[in-house]
């Protein structure tokens, strides 16, 4: 891939299969080597979904499940009871429902063009169906490590065939710790949704607005759930 990964924190450069920073200064950020163009659309591809700008995402055959291109609906009552213009972004509309599926076709990709062949990540979420859904698309293995999941989201994920650990444990963080440690015991690639295990993550959230800019040439004010901050920070 034309790119490079650059720490926000010490600034370092590194190669595009090193997803954290050893120094743990900030995370990694995709640094492209684009040429000058005018427009969004001069980078704008004849592919489906996020992959249609991909003349601003890695440069490798996407694993796609048409994830992206999702439509403003506009508010009903809210925004007329606020006196405001008001529009909600539908990412229900992925294949697995949500926003983590921008994420996983960009991961996978990756993963894919690596030839990678076996992903973990801990999820008891989204996440979980994601990365699931995409690693059978890309054709990896996966496991998935999960702490008390809802029954469905339990289903969602082993739909897609994983291989799926529940974890019994009082303390949540064990179930990251457990699969970081078999990540690095047994040489499987750690995918989880979060900007500071993998940078290939806000890549896929960007696009929200690049779509957001094509849709209403942006908005003056986003709202965005918080966990990790992943979606945040690609939506800056």
């Amino acid at each position: 891939m034309k790119l490079s990964l650059r720490c926000t924190g010490c600034g370092r450069e590194f190669k595009p299969h090193i997803y954290c920073c050893p120094s743990g200064d900030g995370i990694l950020e995709v640094v492209y080597d684009l040429k000058e163009c005018s427009s969004l659309e001069d980078y704008k591809t004849d592919l489906p979904g996020i992959w249609s700008y991909g003349g601003l995402l890695p440069d490798l055959e996407p694993v796609t499940l048409f994830e992206g291109g999702s439509p403003l609906i506009e508010s009903s009552f809210l925004g007329h009871e606020l006196g405001i213009e008001l529009d909600f972004k539908d990412e229900g509309r992925s294949l697995t429902g949500s926003f983590k599926d921008r994420a996983a076709s960009v991961m996978l990709s990756v993963e894919k063009n690596f030839d990678h062949q076996t992903v973990i990540t801990a999820s008891s979420g989204n996440a979980a169906g994601a990365v699931a859904a995409y690693s059978a698309a890309a054709g990896l293995d996966c496991y998935i490590v999960m702490f008390e999941p809802s029954r469905e989201k339990l289903i969602a994920a082993q739909s897609f065939k994983p291989t799926v650990f529940v974890i019994e444990t009082e303390i949540e963080s064990e179930v990251l710790r457990l699969a970081r440690d078999a990540s690095r015991e047994f040489g499987w690639e750690m995918l989880n949704t979060a900007a500071s295990d993998n940078p290939y993550v806000i890549e896929g959230y960007k696009t929200i607005i690049f779509e957001l800019y094509e849709q209403k040439k942006m908005p003056d004010l986003i709202f965005a759930p918080v966990g990790s901050g992943s979606l945040l920070i690609g939506t800056l």
